[in-house]
């Protein structure tokens, strides 16, 4: 600094006169840090170290010496020597400890940093169990990164481990050297503690993606694989989360366990999941790989004929229907895909294949059923040469039929009866028919 500091020179003054007027000495010290006089303050506070009675209260103001000529005067020397001194005073103090790390750090000395931080352990008292963990955890990336020595890294994650057992970076770091040895039920063991100290739900998920990733390819844990992947499902909607579950249940599924079928189904509703998420663009191969898995599942179809219609996609349906009733014969959703497939075979010209799904839907001997199948199932009875259950069909597709259709379904009944020669069933027709149309 230049010219006059009259406030400096009354405080000077003071501690001339009385070396240990430590009010001077606050106010003095105060007064260089408020004009930024750095060289100043540090020759001032390791005057004031060097006279001070108090060895702790010595080492406290070299320690602050030090890092003001480190950090203030950029004098790594003088720093060095100031916080040896407070070692030598204090050897647990933490500021000169901190110092001479940051030194050895600079220095790229990684011997001397690692033996700093041992000295520093072995003065920690028991309790200070964060500190320990965390001292633990850096002494511990010093000899894997620094000094080559993963087994000396690997004994300090596990100390730190002790001390603060969810310290995540610890255990980030201990599952890495695992993994690059090979050691992998002791990653999984690790991912798992990792996961219940992790707070972050998006890298809590990333995190069962691995452990279910490495349950399964590893382990061929594949019920670990599953169980770390529905608590990642549970985390919320996830695209990567529910291709690589259903993925892990399917092929459990293809070594035919004892949970093969549920495997399949609880695949599949993933899969379906999986579609909704995606959209209509991408969703299609999901909803198709759901009924491979499980032909019979109303949720995969009904999904599969809405994207369809939406996208002009009907063809894919007809192959699909025959797999649901083969594998759904009877009960929900049998009923309207024997309907859609019969009238799909009739576009297609099988009428046997029509026929046969139509007469599942319409009772002769009963006489009831769906009108609009009865009227398409009738002409294909006659051409297979079964006349009277085509007659019976003709009945059921009038009785069930409104008053617009059933017309012109009188008339072919009508048609019918006459062309068997069944004049007592043609006149009985035709006067319903009067009743009708005039």
């Amino acid at each position: 600094m230049t010219g006059p500091d009259p406030t400096a020179a009354e405080l000077i003054a003071r501690l001339r006169r009385d070396p240990d007027d430590e009010g001077a000495y606050r106010a003095l010290r105060a007064h260089y840090r408020a004009r930024g006089d750095a060289a100043s303050l540090t020759n001032l506070v390791e005057g004031w170290a060097k006279k001070a009675s108090d060895p702790a209260a010595a080492a406290a103001a070299f320690s602050e010496a030090g890092e003001l000529a480190l950090r203030s005067l950029g004098d790594k020397a003088r720093a060095t020597g100031l916080f040896e001194r407070a070692r030598a005073l204090a050897p647990a103090s933490r500021l000169a400890f901190e110092g001479l790390a940051a030194l050895a750090e600079a220095a790229g000395d990684a011997r001397h940093l690692a033996e700093l931080l041992q000295d520093r352990l072995l003065r920690l008292p028991t309790e200070a169990r964060a500190e320990r963990g965390r001292l633990e955890l850096r002494l511990g990336q010093v000899w894997e990164t620094r000094l080559g020595r993963p087994d000396e890294a690997l004994a300090c994650y596990a100390r730190a481990l002790e001390a603060t057992p969810r310290l995540v970076p610890a255990l980030y770091a201990a599952r890495g050297l695992q993994l690059r040895a090979g050691n992998h039920a002791a990653a999984v063991r690790l991912l798992h503690r990792e996961v219940e100290a992790e707070a972050d739900p998006s890298r809590q998920r990333a995190l069962l993606r691995e452990l279910g990733a490495l349950s399964g390819e590893r382990l061929d844990d594949l019920g670990g694989a599953i169980d770390a992947l529905e608590r990642a499902r549970a985390l919320g909607p996830d695209a990567a989360v529910l291709h690589e579950l259903a993925t892990q249940l399917l092929t459990r599924a293809e070594r035919d366990g004892p949970s093969a079928p549920e495997d399949r189904v609880r695949a599949a509703q993933h899969l379906v999941a999986l579609a909704e998420l995606l959209g209509d663009a991408q969703g299609r191969p999901y909803l198709e790989a759901a009924l491979d898995a499980v032909p019979g599942s109303l949720e995969a179809l009904e999904a599969l004929e809405a994207l369809a219609r939406r996208r002009g996609l009907e063809d894919v349906l007809p192959a699909r229907w025959v797999a649901f009733l083969a594998a759904r014969p009877a009960g929900s959703g049998a009923a309207p895909r024997r309907r859609k497939l019969g009238f799909a075979y009739l576009e297609a010209d099988q009428p046997e294949d029509a026929r046969i799904c139509f007469e599942a839907l319409v009772d002769l001997e009963a006489g009831t059923g769906d009108p609009e199948v009865a009227e398409a199932l009738a002409p294909l009875l006659r051409a297979a040469g079964r006349g009277e259950d085509a007659t019976r069909a003709l009945y059921v597709a009038t009785a069930a039929a409104s008053d617009e259709a059933r017309v012109p379904r009188l008339r072919a009944l009508l048609a019918d009866h006459r062309a068997r020669g069944d004049a007592d069933a043609a006149a009985a027709v035709a006067v319903e028919l009067r009743a009708f149309d005039p």
